[in-house]
């Protein structure tokens, strides 16, 4: 069985046996991929351990240029599905930390490419969140290079690309799916921080492109200022939210994915 690759490090197996220095095993029928362990461990819990042996959960690292990294090696063309999972950022009003974002198209920041989601899926995923008692949006994701972290952009970005949120990764790993053919990509996301939530620039400092925490930049904001251990504090328990609603999801939209 292997249930959790880390394409950062391959050597690495976090949730079942991979011998050192092997090669990418053959994958199941159904890739997850997410950025970084927490936003994997949360999607791990919400899939039964017996149902374990039916996907490979693969942690790609931060940004657009990691998860292309991570993806490059993938057979896409032996896979059902490939989803992109984890965090993301609200662009819209009403959309709320703990939210589930479903994409009916993954864009390339404000630009005109975009990747169309199965409508049947999207119906389908949304249609057990409903049944779940789950809150989500449907609705088009935006993938951009660098973090938004101030409202005014978040609401400027949100205006000119349409989308209801954004993250990093989802336009890159989708679009060697989407080109394999026969593989279909799709989006289950997690908001982290709402459309009025500003973040501290000091945050995309805290991982580092392989996903892996910075200790000395994090003690360093602490040091910074007394107030930022308040906002680390906020931070966290929007994480933890995320957490446990992405968790959620994935234990209600499993079901589809495995018989779609």
């Amino acid at each position: 069985m292997n249930f959790l690759i880390d394409a950062v490090n391959p050597s690495v197996l976090l949730y079942s046996y991979l011998v050192k220095g092997a090669s990418m095993p053959d994958l199941p029928s159904v890739i997850i991929i997410g950025a970084i362990r927490d936003e994997l461990a949360a999607v791990g819990r919400g899939i039964s351990p017996s149902e374990h042996s039916r996907a490979n959960l693969i942690r790609g690292g931060v940004g657009p240029d990691s998860a292309s990294r991570a993806v490059a090696g993938l057979d896409f063309a032996s896979a059902k599905f490939v989803c992109s999972t984890g965090f993301c950022g609200g662009l819209k009003d009403g959309v709320e930390v703990g939210d589930i974002i479903v994409a009916t198209e993954i864009l390339r920041g404000d630009s005109v490419e975009k990747i169309n989601v199965d409508a049947t899926l999207v119906g389908k995923i949304t249609a057990a969140l409903s049944s779940a008692g789950v809150r989500f949006h449907a609705g088009p994701l935006t993938s951009v290079r660098e973090p938004v972290f101030l409202r005014e952009d978040k609401r400027a970005l949100g205006i000119s690309s349409g989308a209801v949120a954004v993250d990093m990764e989802s336009f890159a790993i989708a679009t060697p799916a989407a080109k394999a053919g026969g593989c279909t990509p799709f989006v289950l996301r997690v908001v982290s921080d709402s459309v009025d939530d500003e973040l501290p620039s000091e945050v995309s400092k805290f991982l580092d492109a392989d996903g892996n925490v910075r200790a000395g930049k994090i003690t360093r904001f602490i040091f910074k200022r007394p107030t930022n251990i308040a906002r680390l504090m906020e931070l966290k328990k929007r994480s933890d939210t995320a957490s446990a609603a992405l968790t959620a999801a994935w234990k209600a939209v499993w079901p589809v994915v495995r018989g779609f």
